[in-house]
């Protein structure tokens, strides 16, 4: 039976519903899995994290401390939350302006409808130029695992060849992360378009 992008979608929850490194607790006795990571899913221990090599994955924290960047050796920030609405953060090009830092922001919404593939080329050009120049990018939202999850998992999709479900386990083995079922859906999409593939073995 062919597969479907709903298929896709559940493959790809299922992955993100595995622990990551240490034990977080297991689930309640009688709960339902998909329902206990919805409302309670693992969070991410760190502010950031290097999720591929020079690629780092945290939250507006962070993104706000310019003298952690310099540390990190950060040459590149790409803000997936930028904007002045609720849960975004309102930086700009301006902000890193005094510590040399390349910026791009994205003024996505952390929504199921939100269409999060407009922006899937823009940021994979942006880090791909980044990271081929010998830079470092650090790349978040508010939390670090919904919206710039994603877009680093296109990223890794358009420009390293790796499936949906290799970019995913390849992120989920350095971080917590849960993209919402919405953008889950538009990635399940770019795998069908660049592997002809809805889903892909793990």
């Amino acid at each position: 039976m062919a597969q479907t992008n709903g298929d896709c979608v559940k493959v790809l929850k299922d992955l993100l519903s595995k622990k990551s490194g240490k034990s977080q607790g297991k689930t309640p006795s009688g709960a339902q899995p998909t329902f206990w990571m919805f409302t309670v899913p693992e969070v991410p221990k760190d502010n950031y994290n290097e999720v591929y090599p020079n690629i780092l994955l945290g939250n507006r924290h962070v993104a706000k401390d310019k003298a952690l960047l310099q540390q990190l050796e950060v040459t590149h920030v790409l803000n997936a939350a930028q904007g002045v609405k609720f849960n975004q953060i309102p930086t700009s090009q301006d902000f890193y302006e005094d510590v040399s830092i390349q910026y791009l922001g994205i003024p996505a919404m952390d929504i199921s409808t939100y269409k999060m593939s407009k922006h899937f080329e823009e940021a994979a050009e942006f880090i791909d130029k980044a990271l081929s120049s010998g830079g470092k990018v650090f790349v978040h939202c508010m939390m670090g695992v919904s919206r710039s999850a994603t877009l680093i998992i296109a990223y890794l999709m358009m420009k390293k060849q790796m499936t949906v479900t290799d970019s995913i386990m390849q992120i989920r083995s350095k971080r917590a992360i849960f993209p919402n079922d919405g953008f889950l859906l538009q990635l399940c999409t770019l795998n069908e378009e660049l592997y002809g593939l809805v889903t892909a073995p793990s």
